[in-house]
């Protein structure tokens, strides 16, 4: 069995800015430690914003198509339920 090491892969230069150790690893690993934990955090901040505003798309979405089924069966307080949401919704929406 051959117990040499497989060889070094050879590092490619380090771009102008930044100042390599010897062994080629950039001496400010900490910063980029940390630049990317915060990214990380940001990140699944974002996520998880993003995800209670789809649960509260989706519950929406069910309130209408209900009220939208009890305008089909002519309930008239429904009616007027969805005709004050659509004025609402109308009122808020920015003007181009």
């Amino acid at each position: 069995m051959d117990r040499r090491r497989p060889p070094r892969p050879r590092l490619l230069p380090s771009p102008p800015g930044i100042d390599a150790c010897p062994g080629g690893a950039p001496r400010d690993t900490g910063a980029t430690a940390t630049a990317l934990e915060r990214a990380s955090q940001s990140h699944a901040a974002v996520a998880a914003a993003l995800e209670s505003r789809t649960r509260v798309l989706d519950d929406l979405a069910r309130v209408i198509a209900e009220l939208a089924r009890s305008v089909e069966r002519n309930d008239e307080r429904a009616r007027e339920k969805l005709d004050d949401i659509l004025r609402r919704l109308t009122e808020t929406r920015p003007r181009p």
